[in-house]
């Protein structure tokens, strides 16, 4: 029965998340052309087929994900599944997502994410290219697939040389991932465009004091604190029912205590948790492979075969352990310093009113 399919695919799936066999049986193909006779598009059925190889299932999967009658869901998992296995016919599919601007934004974002497991340098350009008519979360995973390979952060860097791009186009985040590769053209370019991303020492002692005078001189407005929140803070923090929960959820911090806060904001490598440590997994290099991609966020969990990655934005890649050639932590928070240093001191006021309520 229909039930038993899905049943049974989702065991099978769950041991071959983000991996797939080499080579399908002849027999189990012509099993699966048979199922699909009886159920046709079944989304676990074809999900099944894609993560064994079968280029039956591929092809019924690229059927299923263009088709807008389906569900936003099981198309949304098909995308995944097709570019975990950097299936060629797959990447002007979800070029085509990526472009459509009628196409739902999850199921974008899913095409987005899916290319940083691709290797051609065509992707890089076309997203530099877009990167201006993208916005919010497309473009902020925009720039988390550049900064995934040395070549294609390069065409972004090389794009605000130019003049294509403003620089301030791109995120901190963006700039720190790069400058981990201690590549001597990177650093050079994000000196000269961003100068010095961490502040001396001297500087943030210095600033803690002057946000204590400010917030001492003064009431602040936790309504507009709020909106403050959400466009500096809420990208990667929620705090009661705004943001986002890319790094620490902070409604449970010691958000009255500025002995605490203070250091936690301005100088946010100095206490950093160890789940929200920056991790760099490598990715082995497959036959001709110019480069390795470099995948960076927060490790959100460990299965059997698999580890899953929350990048800066909050998308989720789920990576087969054997595709893994190495990982590396960073000490950094990803959380810019000097997050404060655009603000007035009644904004500042207003802001510490909502975090402090």
């Amino acid at each position: 029965t229909q039930s038993r399919s899905s049943a049974a695919s989702d065991v099978y799936k769950r041991q071959l998340q983000g991996s797939e066999i080499d080579a399908l049986p002849e027999s189990l193909e012509l099993a699966l052309t048979r199922l699909w006779e009886n159920f046709p598009l079944d989304a676990d059925l074809v999900g099944f087929a894609v993560r064994l190889g079968s280029e039956e299932g591929r092809q019924a999967a690229r059927r299923f994900v263009m088709d807008v009658r389906q569900d936003l869901g099981e198309r949304s998992n098909l995308t995944l599944s097709l570019s975990q296995l950097r299936d060629a016919e797959t990447l002007p599919l979800l070029m085509t997502l990526l472009k459509d601007d009628a196409a739902p934004e999850s199921l974008r974002l899913v095409a987005l994410t899916g290319m940083r497991r691709y290797t051609e340098n065509a992707i890089a350009n076309e997203l530099v290219r877009e990167l201006p008519s993208l916005s919010g979360d497309l473009a902020n995973t925009a720039q988390s697939v550049l900064t995934g390979r040395l070549s294609w952060s390069m065409r972004l860097l090389e794009a605000v040389d130019r003049g294509e791009l403003s620089r301030e186009v791109v995120r901190y985040n963006s700039l720190l991932v790069m400058q981990r590769r201690e590549d001597p053209l990177t650093q050079q370019l994000i000196k000269k465009h961003w100068g010095t991303l961490r502040q001396p020492e001297e500087a943030k002692v210095q600033k803690i004091e002057d946000v204590r005078a400010a917030l001492a001189n003064g009431k602040g407005d936790a309504a507009n604190g709020k909106a403050l929140f959400e466009v500096s803070c809420g990208i990667c923090h929620q705090l009661f029912d705004s943001g986002k929960s890319v790094g620490p959820e902070l409604t449970g911090y010691e958000r009255d205590n500025l002995e605490f806060l203070l250091p936690a904001i301005i100088d946010p490598s100095l206490a950093l948790r160890e789940e929200f440590e920056l991790v760099s997994v490598t990715l082995r290099r497959k036959a001709g492979d110019s480069e390795s991609t470099v995948l960076t966020g927060f490790i959100s969990a460990v299965g059997a075969n698999s580890v899953t990655l929350k990048d800066l934005v909050g998308n989720e890649s789920v990576i087969a352990k054997r595709d893994i050639a190495g990982q590396e932590r960073s000490r950094l928070s990803a959380m810019p310093e000097g997050l404060l240093d655009a603000m007035t001191s009644q904004q500042i006021r207003d802001l510490f009113a909502f975090i402090q309520q």
